[in-house]
């Protein structure tokens, strides 16, 4: 239990750090800057999870994203499969609601990205 309390307390530094640069780093504030949030392989996987976290907060109107932009955007690269039926579904609303955007590249016949996706469902998983 100790090891997800402290895997929280670093995401939520981590959205601070990135919320206090949107809001005082005069190279940024008032320019109109998008986030994208990236990463491959396991980086992509945390990369989904953070983009994840930064736009259900922001769906929330929470305080601590209040200087990050309207749309997170995330692309993720031979990412593993991240979240459970639950979490795809929030996925998919947040979403919808736009507040999130996800782009998944990887490459057939890699198994990382399809590890958590069941045969033969992951046979006839296809990009956009």
């Amino acid at each position: 239990k100790k090891g997800v309390q402290d895997g929280r307390a670093c995401i939520d530094r981590i959205i601070a750090c990135v919320n206090e640069e949107f809001k005082n780093n005069k190279n940024v504030v008032g320019k109109d800057f998008k986030l994208f949030v990236t990463g491959h392989s396991l980086g992509g996987g945390l990369a989904n999870l953070f983009a994840f976290k930064c736009a259900q907060l922001k769906a929330k109107n929470d305080e601590s994203v209040s200087h990050l932009p309207e749309k997170i955007r995330t692309m993720t690269f031979a990412a593993p499969v991240v979240g459970n039926v639950d979490y795809n579904k929030e996925f998919q609303a947040l979403e919808k609601k736009g507040v999130l955007r996800h782009i998944r590249i990887a490459n057939e016949g890699d198994v990382v990205p399809t590890n958590g996706i069941f045969f033969p469902l992951s046979l006839g998983v296809k990009g956009d």
